[in-house]
C-alpha cells in the first residue's frame, strides 16, 4: 500500500509540473514543431514543453505523466527504457527532488516487503 501511495504521489507531482518537463531530443521536436506549424499555418510552441498539447508535434513521442512516474518512482517497474522526456534546469525543488526522494522510499519498501514475504523479519 506505501509503495502505491508513493506511485500515486509521483503521479500527483509530475502531473502537477507538466511545463517543466522538455524534449531530451530537443532537435526531433522543434522539427516536428516546426513541420507541423507550416500545414497548419499556425505557431510553434518555443520551448517545447510537455504542458503543450500532443498535436503541436506529432512525430515526437507524447508526454505521459503515469509513465514518467512509474518510470521515476518504482523501482524497475519499466525495465530499461529511452527517456523522451527531462526534468528542466528551471523546475522547482518538489519536481527536482521529490521525485527522486520517492524512489529512494519506494526502494525501501521494496525491501521491506519482500524482506515480509521471504521472511527475513520472522522472529525466532
Amino acid at each position: 500500500m506505501w509503495l502505491a501511495g508513493a506511485l500515486l504521489l509521483g503521479v500527483f507531482i509530475t502531473d502537477h509540473n507538466t511545463e517543466h518537463f522538455v524534449p531530451t531530443d530537443r532537435a526531433a521536436a522543434d522539427k516536428t514543431a516546426a513541420a507541423h506549424a507550416a500545414e497548419t499555418h499556425t505557431p510553434a510552441p518555443q520551448p517545447i514543453t510537455a504542458a503543450d498539447s500532443c498535436s503541436r508535434y506529432p512525430a515526437y513521442p507524447c508526454f505521459n505523466t503515469f509513465n514518467y512516474a512509474l518510470a521515476g518512482v518504482v523501482p524497475a517497474a519499466t525495465g530499461v527504457t529511452k527517456a523522451d522526456w527531462a526534468i528542466s534546469s528551471t523546475a522547482p525543488t518538489v519536481l527536482t527532488l521529490g521525485l527522486p526522494a520517492l524512489r529512494t522510499l519506494a526502494w525501501i519498501f521494496t525491501v521491506v516487503l519482500l524482506a515480509g514475504v521471504t521472511g527475513l523479519l520472522r522472529k525466532g
